[in-house]
């Protein structure tokens, strides 16, 4: 599947582009999204807080 991810304020002005499509495979968690976004964008790393 295809995610369209769209980047507003802070975070667009950080990795300086609005969209993102990261291709997923059946059965992808969040976790998996954020790790594929994250290899594209490392940059939004330091805007993660853990909980």
């Amino acid at each position: 599947m295809k995610i369209h991810v769209q980047f507003y304020a802070q975070l667009r002005d950080l990795i300086g582009i609005r969209e993102l499509d990261v291709d997923l495979s059946k059965g992808a968690t969040v976790r998996d999204l954020l790790d594929q976004i994250y290899a594209k964008q490392p940059a939004l790393r330091s805007m993660t807080r853990a909980f």
